[in-house]
């Protein structure tokens, strides 16, 4: 077993080999944020006008769980809650 231990305020994310329908991340992972655990996910966007951008998705490992058990998933809830494609402000 390893002794990895996260350090607050960083992440990880890797390719979802798993990905099988477009409304799943491309990219998975957990971040430590204030002491809390999250999972991560994040999609590949394109803007309107042309611009690559990442679309993210934050989950308390508490939630994710909770998801887990029920069976269901929070990339139908990003999917219909996300903005509009604009310009970025960067």
């Amino acid at each position: 077993m390893s002794d990895f231990q996260r350090n607050d305020m960083t992440g990880t994310i890797f390719i979802n080999d798993y990905k099988s329908t477009e409304n799943q991340p491309d990219m998975k992972g957990d971040a430590l944020i204030d002491g809390v655990e999250y999972k991560v996910a994040v999609w590949h966007k394109t803007s309107a006008n042309g611009k690559e951008y990442q679309s993210m998705s934050f989950q308390t490992l508490e939630e994710a769980e909770k998801y887990k058990k029920e069976g269901t998933s929070n990339e139908k809830t990003h999917q219909s809650n996300k903005p509009k494609d604009q310009d970025l402000p960067f």
